[in-house]
């Protein structure tokens, strides 16, 4: 049997990152993917459900947005990309801060192609100044005047297709090999010295629990958290810039991040730990969304003379014992493998920041719109405890009592490390993707260290 010097289970972008780095580091990686690769540029198919069936542990149902597929959920994001500011590590108790994380960022900032971001438009300086909040350009992965995705990394080629990890086989404090299946049934072991989990928070932990590691670890599974998030479309009849289509490609974003960071120490003194960010992205030409004018009922003539603007609140959902994954214990999928329960108990602090995301988001709109006004159109607003949207904190790092360390590296085995966002001990007030890649980034010299060693 082959032995490889790593694993790298998830090609998604902080996956994929990781295996550029160890193997630019001369080691013999193998990169495997549950999903399949896209084709010609197609949108990858719905996930299964006999292969990735879930519960809940109230018995209700759950909006979770999955992405089975080599390039992860890259191949649908906005290509936002900014860094998490210093106040997130400080209060999400955190093993470092900003200034260790960001030679990693900057690093991360020229894989993704990272733009600086151009210019606020005037009606953005202007809103920011009545306000009295600061509105910084968007920052975000593009490409030939396109959305960056993970396809256009280079691992994209090197990902083995299909093969779901299913468990670790762990000899002492080493784990020998991986257990992979295929979507007819197959399994093979594949044996390496190291392995990396960056399947995502819940297949991650599923991986763990289901190699016996929540006997060992009983922080696995502990703490989920994730983003609640609201918003709304701001329709005016107002010229529109040009198109950022292959007619007309932009080099940067369009839109502006407003970040209002609140918590305890805040001077409202809300009871709600962390914060939120606004993301405001267009205005665009609403005649070059027929479908949401078609929605709104906006006629094509007037759709022509209108642009919209969306104005999106993400904030983090409160941490605490009630939010957690587990594994079932008399159901299992087409694979035989435990189904994850996934335990989203309500808290009326997630509540709370709505309230204050909701008002954010309309003062934005009015300061926006100005004199000439404009239609405000609510978006869907994540209930507390209803979506699952950017999980992270399954498998936090940091001190005793913590799955992993500082370097993501597994505490009861040498040679398993985390490399996603399963390792947060917060889920910060923005989206969480550079953040992965720059963790992924400290894995990588972490792990290229250890296999250096013997």
């Amino acid at each position: 049997m082959k032995i490889f010097d790593a694993v790298v289970v998830g090609a998604g972008p902080g996956g994929m990152l990781l295996w550029e780095r160890l193997t630019d580091a001369g080691l013999d990686v193998l990169l495997i993917e549950a999903g399949a690769r896209s084709r010609d540029g197609a949108a990858p198919p719905p996930s299964d459900p006999g292969l990735w069936a879930y519960e809940m542990g109230d018995g209700h149902p759950l909006a979770w947005r999955r992405v089975h597929a080599v390039g992860g959920r890259t191949l649908g994001w906005g290509g936002f990309c900014h860094r998490f500011p210093q106040s997130v590590f400080e209060e999400g108790g955190w093993p470092y801060g900003a200034r260790t994380l960001a030679p990693h960022y900057a690093e991360a900032e020229r894989w993704l192609h990272m733009t600086r971001g151009g210019r606020l438009r005037p009606e953005f300086r202007d809103a920011a100044r009545r306000l009295g909040w600061r509105f910084a350009p968007l920052r975000g992965a593009r490409v030939h005047g396109r959305i960056w995705t993970a396809l256009d990394a280079r691992a994209a080629g090197a990902a083995m297709e299909n093969r779901i990890a299913a468990s670790l086989d762990v000899a002492g404090r080493r784990a020998t090999g991986i257990r992979v299946l295929q979507p007819n049934g197959r399994s093979e072991w594949i044996a390496a010295r190291a392995f990396a989990l960056a399947a995502g928070p819940i297949e991650t932990t599923r991986i763990l629990l289901g190699s016996g590691f929540g006997e060992t670890m009983p922080s696995i599974g502990r703490n989920l958290v994730d983003h609640m998030t609201t918003g709304y479309l701001l329709v005016e009849e107002r010229p529109a810039p040009p198109s950022d289509g292959a007619s007309n490609p932009a080099p940067f974003l369009q839109g502006a991040l407003v970040s209002r960071f609140t918590g305890p120490g805040g001077a409202d003194r809300r009871p709600y730990r962390g914060g939120f960010s606004i993301e405001i992205t267009g205005p665009r030409r609403l005649s070059e969304m027929p479908a949401i004018a078609e929605a709104l009922g906006i006629p094509p003539l007037e759709a022509m003379r209108s642009r919209v603007t969306f104005i999106n609140a993400m904030g983090e959902s409160a941490r605490h014992e009630g939010r957690r994954v587990t594994l079932s214990k008399d159901r299992a999928d087409d694979l035989g493998r435990p189904l994850p329960v996934l335990h989203m108990a309500a808290d009326s602090r997630n509540a709370l920041m709505l309230e204050d995301m909701n008002s954010a988001c309309l003062a934005i709109a009015e300061a926006i719109s100005g004199k000439t006004g404009g239609e405000l159109h609510p978006l869907q607003e994540t209930s507390p405890g209803a979506a699952l949207f950017h999980e992270s904190g399954t498998c936090a790092m940091g001190g005793e009592g913590r799955a992993c360390d500082a370097w993501g590296r597994l505490g009861s085995v040498d040679n398993v490390w985390v490399a996603d966002a399963s390792v947060f001990p917060s889920g910060g007030d923005r989206h969480p993707t550079l953040t992965v890649l720059a963790h992924a980034l400290r894995v990588a010299r972490s792990m290229s260290g250890s296999l250096a060693q013997g």
